[in-house]
């Protein structure tokens, strides 16, 4: 039994060959994070939290995080279920693939041509650019539909969305800053998680160039270059790049917060001693 079965039984039985099909999931999938973002926004604007926020942009931010946080979970239970029940590994690496990586990759594709409308639309309104952002969601699109078009690689690259397993906690750790809760506790056990699924992510890394390693002749012989150079191009910026600094980066906002805290926690006990 496929993962998709979870959602509906009937899934499993879609010919996502065909292209009919892939467009009705992929403008479904856009469909449907455009009204969960309506409804979230709806949803937030009722809390005292998301009245707090300072700026529009900070209120956008709040409900794109919400959205992100969902698609890194979901993604990350497909890749999960992907490396450790899919036996298309043992098969044929290059060329199987299964009705839950079929609808996995196109659910991506709506996410990610749903984020480029935000972020096209958030650039025109602020006239600020975001490269970074844009260059990230565009290779994705086009490493996606490339393996859409090619009809290669799906294993590969329904595992690699384990990755998005830091998505849910950065989110999270996101939230907390804007809702002012930076020098809690529930701040700082999140920031640990975020710091060590950078581990795990590192571990799916090492899962894909090990099974590239094992089955390169078949790859090489089955996959089209301009495929091939998106999926390890990616997967060395990520791998020795992305990763790395996320990693670094997530490491030094918890440590300047522990100490800001360590520090503080010290202050109060010599005043307090002052007192007595």
């Amino acid at each position: 039994m496929g993962l998709i079965q979870v959602i509906h039984p009937s899934l499993e039985e879609l010919d996502y060959t065909q292209l009919s099909v892939q467009a009705s999931v992929i403008g479904g999938t856009i469909l449907f994070f455009l009204v969960f973002q309506v409804l979230t926004r709806l949803v937030a604007s009722r809390t005292e939290v998301y009245r707090r926020l300072d700026t529009a942009g900070d209120k956008v931010g709040w409900v794109r995080a919400i959205l992100g946080l969902f698609f890194g979970a979901v993604s990350t239970a497909a890749g999960i279920w992907t490396i450790f029940w899919d036996d298309s590994v043992s098969t044929d690496i290059a060329m199987a693939t299964t009705p839950t990586g079929r609808f996995a990759v196109l659910f991506s594709v709506g996410f990610s041509i749903f984020e480029l409308i935000q972020l096209a639309t958030m650039s025109l309104r602020r006239r600020v650019f975001y490269p970074i952002v844009f260059l990230h969601h565009t290779w994705l699109t086009a490493l996606l539909t490339q393996v859409l078009w090619c009809d290669r690689l799906y294993h590969l690259t329904v595992a690699g969305l384990t990755m998005e397993i830091i998505l849910p906690f950065d989110r999270i750790s996101w939230l907390l800053l804007k809702a002012g809760m930076r020098n809690t506790r529930i701040w700082e056990w999140n920031q640990l998680l975020l710091i060590h699924t950078f581990s795990l992510r590192n571990m799916v890394e090492c899962y894909m160039w090990f099974h590239t390693y094992r089955n390169w002749r078949r790859i090489w012989c089955v996959t089209p270059l301009p495929l091939l150079c998106l999926v390890y191009g990616g997967l060395v910026l990520t791998t020795f790049w992305m990763t790395p600094f996320w990693w670094i980066e997530s490491i030094r906002r918890y440590s300047v917060t522990f100490s800001a805290r360590r520090n503080l926690r010290g202050n109060n006990i010599a005043s307090r001693k002052k007192i007595q």
